[in-house]
Parts: structure tokens; C-alpha cells; sequence
């Protein structure tokens, strides 16, 4: 009944009379247990528009119920007219499976320079959901819009500040922007000299001109070298032609970049982590104080971690950052540690990625891989193995065929933290190995197989008990 009267309105009215101005937004969940997922659509929109005074938002879950209607639980101002709007609600799914969660909002922002009549294409939004992984989605630190000045000769960069509280390692990737059942909005070209790096999200881009650009960004959640979600998120930069001087962060000499092109450093677990680095804020206008404060973003636990700034004078800031480890901090995907300094108008952000090892963290998968073109080539292998039943709650046994492997193989069994459990030395004329798994809990694990430390295949099992 819901389908039939938005259709009808629809077909009686021109779309653009329910017009809602949104400037971008995106898409997380978080499990309840068995089956339920609480769904979260953040929004970021124009006020002025009266659209965006509604209570409520279409979405699709992607199993086929329906479309489904989330209530507003929020609406607060961030600068300006440009208001983060949120929308909650609860859906159980019927069965496992996998499933593409979507909204289809109109309308998007009218006046973006880089695509054409946007006022009359929908905003499209999706993030994917596999119910056999125990998984939350990412989420944002802060919205996700972004103010830069015109005739800027440098790239600023900007991040999304997105976080996994399961600890998965983020992968990220500049895409078009859709409208309606996922299609490519018309005339839309990617902003030229725009960059992102893949593993750290940081998006550098050298404005061409004033005007409002919009991008779409992919964060894909890898866990022990499998994809487990992704979520698309859409965003607005402004270009705007004021004389503002956006800040800048001075490293210190021990901060390097890695092979990745991110700051980064490794620590073992019980490590106390200490850092300071500096921001100069090249707005004169604003000396006494940032215009908005420097922020400090990691989601870690307070009690254990600190983060504060200084005014040293000079138009300088000191931030100084405490972390103090432990041995449950131990996992292969990096800690990543956002700062945020902002002028008037203008941003900056750094991102520093923080590895916490300790001896049960071998063999770490390193997704910066100069050969990955895509986020669906993190890693293949042309050989195979079977693993069955699957799922167990006892034995499982692998079948190795037949294969052209030689000498000996190792193989593991790693929890979701990236944890080696177990490990077996054999030789590759085996046709199969068992395993006992009754003192295991339930849960996700995977099976990898090694030859002389050189990554060969792997499969996913799940123990239930």
C-alpha cells in the first residue's frame, strides 16, 4: 500500500516538488544477535529544503520483504545550513544469506559542477551484509563535508574518518556516484587530480574552479583476506574562492612514511605509545584560537588513551597523543588515529596508523600491494582445497586433491582477531589432515595453507556448538 501511494504522488507531481536537497550520506548497522541488525542512514543535508524536515525514510534490506520505513531519531546543525539528519530502525532477516541494503533518496543537491542536473536524480546509497560473519559496519568519526578554498596550488587533505569497531583493515576506493537501481548519474565525471590512497583513505585533490563536487568513496572491510562488507559513502567539497589558509601538520623525525604511503608505526602489545606533532595555522586571522578545535579521532578505549593540544604561539599548536597497550590490543589490521585541524573554513586532516603485535600475530596479511588494481584482487590462487563438513562442531577434515604442490606445507587456523590457533607441518603428497575442534567456541575461523611462508589458498569455516 505504502509502494502503490508514493507512486501515485510520484506520477501526479514532477519529483522535484518533493525535492530534498541532500548533499550526501551513507549507510551502517550494527548486529543484535541472532539474525537482527540495527540500521543506522546518516544524512547530510540542506535545511532550507522543507523535504528535509520529514520523519521518515524508505529502505531496502535486499532479501526481498519490502521496502521498509526507518523513523528520524536525530536532526542537528553542523555548519551553517548543512544539517546531519538520522535515521534508525531494526530488521530480522528470515534465513542466512547475503544481502545489499539500499536507499533511493530524491533528490540530490542542485549546482554540482561535475554532474548534470542532479536537482532531478535520486541519491543512491548502498552497503552490503553477510549474516554468516559476525560483523558491524564502519562508521564516520565526524560527516562527511568538506569546505576548500578555489585557487588553492597545493592538494589539501581530507578524510573520511571512518572506523571499524570489529578491527577489520579498511580499504578504500574512489567511485562514480549512482542515482536510482544503482545507475551512474548522468554527466558525472570523477573530479580530476582527486587521489585517494587505498589504505588510509586520505583524499588529496587540488580544486579546478568554485562550485560544489561530489565523490563517492567505497570502504570495503577486509578480514583475513576476504571482503566481509562494503559501504558507499557520498559526499559534497565546496570550492569556494574566500582567502582562507587551510593548516598544516609538521611531523617529527619519528614519523615515517611506510611502503603504503602512510604514517605508521609498530608497537608490541603492553607498549605505552607516546607521540606529539605539531599544526601551524597559516589563518592570522585566527590566532588566539582554531575557529573550530583541533580534534582528535581513534575510537579507542578513554581509560586507556589520551589526546590533547596546546597553543605554543605563532599561530602553532601542540597535540599530544598517550596510548597505554595491552595484550587484548594485539590484532593484524592497524589502529588508525585521525587529527583534524580546521580554519575558518578550510580542513586538514592526518591520519597515523598504529600496528599493536604480539607473538601470535604471524603473518599478517599487507594489503598494499603495488599489483592490486581492485579491492576483489586482495588475493587468489589458482590451487584449491575442501573442507568439510562445514559447519562442524567437532571434526573437520581437508581434502587436498590432487595437486602439483611440493615439499612441506604448513597450515593454520586463525581466528577472527588474525590469530594463528594452530598450526601442521606435513608433506604435500598428503591427500588430507584432520582436525579436532570441540574445545573451540563458536565462531568464524579460516584455514590457511602455506608453502614455505608463501601464501597459497584459504577457505572459511564456521564451528557451532
Amino acid at each position: 500500500m505504502r509502494l502503490g501511494f508514493l507512486f501515485l504522488l510520484t506520477a501526479i507531481f514532477p519529483l522535484h516538488l518533493f525535492a530534498t536537497h541532500t548533499f550526501g550520506g551513507y549507510i551502517s548497522y550494527k548486529t543484535q544477535g541472532n539474525l537482527s541488525y540495527e540500521f543506522t542512514v546518516t544524512l547530510i543535508v540542506d535545511i532550507n529544503s522543507p523535504g528535509n524536515l520529514r520523519n521518515t525514510i524508505p529502505i531496502d534490506y535486499g532479501d526481498q520483504s519490502g521496502i521498509d520505513t526507518l523513523l528520524r531519531d536525530s536532526l542537528f546543525q553542523f555548519r551553517n545550513n548543512v544539517y546531519i539528519a538520522r535515521f534508525k530502525g531494526t530488521h530480522n532477516y528470515t534465513g542466512h544469506g547475503s544481502f545489499t541494503v539500499s536507499i533511493t533518496d530524491p533528490n540530490r543537491f542542485s549546482g554540482i559542477s561535475n554532474a548534470s542536473n542532479t536537482s532531478s536524480q535520486a541519491l543512491y546509497l548502498e552497503t552490503s551484509l553477510n549474516t554468516l560473519w559476525p560483523n558491524n559496519s564502519i562508521k564516520l568519526f565526524e560527516p562527511a563535508h568538506y569546505f576548500v578554498r578555489s585557487d588553492s596550488t597545493l592538494d589539501q587533505t581530507i578524510n573520511l574518518l571512518a572506523f571499524d569497531e570489529d578491527g577489520d583493515q579498511l580499504i578504500y576506493e574512489l567511485i562514480d556516484s549512482k542515482r536510482a537501481n544503482n545507475l551512474v548519474l548522468s554527466n558525472y565525471q570523477k573530479p580530476s587530480t582527486a587521489t585517494i590512497n587505498k589504505r588510509s583513505g586520505s583524499l588529496h585533490w587540488s580544486p579546478i574552479g568554485i562550485g560544489f563536487y561530489l565523490f563517492t568513496v567505497k570502504i570495503s572491510e577486509v578480514r583475513n583476506s576476504q571482503i566481509v562488507s562494503y559501504t558507499t559513502v557520498d559526499f559534497i567539497v565546496e570550492s569556494d574562492p574566500q582567502n582562507y589558509k587551510h593548516p598544516s601538520f609538521v611531523t617529527g623525525s619519528f614519523l615515517s612514511k611506510d611502503s603504503c604511503g602512510v604514517y605508521s608505526n609498530t608497537f608490541q602489545a603492553g607498549d605505552t605509545i607516546r607521540f606529539f606533532l605539531n599544526v601551524l595555522q597559516k589563518d592570522t586571522a585566527h590566532t588566539s584560537s582554531p575557529y573550530y578545535p583541533i580534534n582528535c579521532f581513534s575510537g579507542l578505549d578513554t581509560t586507556r588513551s589520551f589526546c590533547s593540544f596546546i597553543y605554543l604561539g605563532f599561530n602553532r599548536y601542540e597535540i599530544y597523543f598517550r596510548w597505554f597497550t595491552d595484550s587484548s590490543d594485539a590484532r593484524c589490521a592497524p589502529y588508525p588515529i585521525y587529527f583534524r585541524a580546521n580554519e575558518q573554513y578550510e580542513t586538514e586532516d592526518f591520519v597515523y596508523h598504529v600496528y599493536v603485535l604480539d607473538s601470535s600475530s604471524t603473518h599478517c596479511d599487507t594489503i598494499c600491494d603495488p599489483t592490486i588494481t581492485s579491492v576483489d584482487e586482495i588475493k587468489s590462487s589458482p590451487f584449491s582445497f575442501e573442507v568439510y563438513p562445514n559447519p562442524t562442531s567437532n571434526i573437520l577434515n581437508i581434502d587436498l586433491g590432487k595437486n602439483t604442490l611440493e615439499g612441506k606445507l604448513r597450515l593454520e587456523l586463525i581466528n577472527l582477531h588474525g590469530q594463528t590457533i594452530e598450526t601442521r607441518l606435513f608433506d604435500s603428497s598428503s591427500h588430507g589432515i584432520r582436525l579436532r575442534l570441540q574445545k573451540l567456541p563458536t565462531g568464524i575461523y579460516f584455514i590457511r595453507l602455506m608453502d614455505e611462508g608463501d601464501f597459497i589458498s584459504e577457505k572459511k569455516i564456521l564451528i557451532i556448538k
